[in-house]
């Protein structure tokens, strides 16, 4: 029992801690850009949507052959345990678009609250 929890938080802490990893040296090693936004009159949100986006496409980059593994391993799960072969490639579909969704979700949830923590309360990054 505990085995397969284990087994079923591996992924998410893997994506936790590679999401805020990725953002923070994004952020750190470009804050000239994100200070020129500030200057130019964007919010604190705004001057961070450069890195945001570019670590939500590198997220995405990195989880995708994940979803082109399970896509077949479905599929053939259930075409070999006897189901329709139309009802198995819908779900095979679903799974995958479960995954990369649960993926997008999370990676942008420890991006936010990892935004709110390097911003102190006059849009310095600490």
């Amino acid at each position: 029992m505990i085995y397969v929890l284990i087994v079923a938080l591996l992924p998410i802490v893997a994506i936790v801690v590679r999401a805020r990893k990725v953002f923070r040296k994004a952020v750190l090693s470009n804050q000239n850009t994100y200070y020129y936004m500030l200057s130019n009159g964007a919010t604190s949100f705004e001057a961070f949507v450069p890195y945001m986006r570019s670590t939500l496409k590198t997220m995405l980059r990195r989880i995708t052959p994940q979803a082109k593994i399970a896509l077949p391993a479905v599929l053939l799960g259930l075409l070999l345990g006897g189901g329709n072969p139309l009802r198995a490639l819908l779900l095979s579909v679903v799974v995958v678009l479960a995954i990369l969704a649960a993926s997008f979700a999370l990676s942008f949830i420890v991006i936010e609250i990892e935004r709110r923590r390097m911003v102190d309360d006059h849009c310095k990054i600490k």
